[in-house]
């Protein structure tokens, strides 16, 4: 099962988000043994923030890869990524 299956994403948002020209992408965190985040998996990104990111909206679809993998560049942000997504487990 891929990322978007596990997820199960709402069909209708994903239809919505891909006509968006802002980017828009969901993230799952991905936590080591001590369950702190060591990076993100990408569940869906809309063609904007391929563009903006990829370089070009038709680019192969994310979903599944790694945040950091695939845009190492946007590192800075990840502590802020980390801080909005932690929660007590």
């Amino acid at each position: 099962m891929n990322a978007r299956e596990d997820a199960a994403p709402d069909r209708h948002y994903e239809e919505a988000f891909d006509q968006l020209v802002d980017s828009v992408i969901v993230l799952r965190a991905v936590r080591d043994e001590g369950g702190r985040i060591v990076d993100e998996e990408i569940v869906y990104a809309n063609p904007a923030w391929r563009r903006e990111i990829l370089g070009q909206d038709t680019a192969s679809d994310p979903a599944g890869r790694r945040f950091l993998e695939l845009a190492p560049e946007l590192a800075d942000r990840f502590p802020l990524h980390c801080h909005l997504a932690a929660r007590p487990r």
